[in-house]
């Protein structure tokens, strides 16, 4: 069964005997046009959602998530598209994604292309939160996917991505 939800920093708590108003989690409702932060050869850009779809086409890709154990449909931009719509090149370089958590992990510019990573928006219904969270938390604002499941192995796929960092590279 999956589950999505319309989030407020208070949710209804359901309890027996009644029903009881209290901060059951965090998290805040999904940005209906997120910013994503591209560092690169000592400049930075933002770049929203909203710009990217105005310049790329969005994909819907469906993958098995290693995360969810199942299969999961993602819209988004693949990551060497959005390089090239805003004229960064990664060659020879390490791509380091930031979260928002301050989780950070990284790709060597070999591991780019031919359309291996999609940067996720959302998914078609609405983000579906993590599963064995304390709190709920959703992969948004961008969520990077690999095109294959075995991907994961290798970069664990991270989500509540805010920026991209690609050192030694000029716009």
């Amino acid at each position: 069964m999956k589950w999505h939800f319309t989030l407020s920093k208070w949710a209804p708590f359901f309890m027996a005997g009644g029903m009881v108003l209290c901060p059951l989690w965090a998290a805040e409702a999904p940005e209906a046009n997120p910013v994503l932060e591209i560092a690169a050869g000592g400049s930075t850009q933002k770049v929203t959602k909203a710009e990217l779809q105005a310049i790329l086409a969005p994909v819907e890709w469906t993958v098995y998530s290693p995360v969810y154990q199942r299969q999961m449909t993602y819209e988004g931009f693949w990551l060497e598209d959005i390089f090239s719509a805003r004229h960064v090149s990664a060659a020879g370089t390490d791509i380091v994604f930031k979260c928002a958590d301050g989780y950070g992990t990284s790709l060597s510019a070999s591991e780019v292309g031919e359309h291996k990573w999609l940067v996720a928006f959302g998914e078609p219904q609405g983000w579906t939160p993590l599963p064995e969270r304390n709190v709920l938390t959703l992969p948004g604002p961008w969520y990077v996917i690999g095109r294959e499941a075995s991907s994961y192995q290798e970069t664990p796929w991270p989500y509540r991505v805010v920026a991209i960092e690609i050192s030694g590279t000029d716009f």
